[in-house]
């Protein structure tokens, strides 16, 4: 009786070792992938205080692709987007980081500052556009339009 007891418990151990086993691969690339994630973060924060936005955004897509939910990527890259006027995409990322995990209250605040923005920018859009449709040789205005729709839609 004993010895089919330890047959039956050595293969269920057996069965149970390749789960045992890809449970802790899977710990040990979760581990790399976080450390990935951390590096190319903090190389983009090098990139962004050197205000190389172009690198510093590279560096974050790379952060992000190893951990998706790395609050601190999307709020640094909101940053970028908002200090470049590209106001749409800051929203973007800034809105994602405020549904991840995290203790920072000022992401909230941003946010709200930036739809604030986003709705007096599309009021102005608006009111451009009446005053090209009404004067269309007026170059300041159509200028103005131009750059308020590519901050809006970038």
């Amino acid at each position: 009786m004993d010895r089919a007891r330890g047959h039956f418990h050595s293969r269920s151990l057996l069965c149970a070792l390749p789960n045992i086993f890809f449970r802790f691969e899977e710990r040990i690339d979760q581990a790399q992938k976080d450390r990935r994630a951390n590096f190319y973060f903090q190389a983009a924060t090098i990139d962004y205080f050197k205000k190389d936005f172009d690198e510093a955004l590279r560096h974050l897509d790379r952060s992000k692709f190893y951990n998706p939910n790395n609050y601190s990527a999307f709020k640094l890259s909101g940053q970028i987007f908002f200090e470049r006027n590209q106001f749409k995409k800051a929203f973007d990322d800034w809105s994602r980081a405020l549904q991840l995990p995290n203790g920072d209250q000022s992401i909230l605040r941003d946010v709200n500052t930036l739809k604030k923005l986003i709705r007096h920018a599309r009021n102005e859009i608006d009111r451009l556009k009446k005053s090209v449709f009404l004067k269309p040789d007026d170059l300041v205005a159509r200028a103005k339009l131009k750059e308020l729709e590519s901050q809006m839609r970038n």
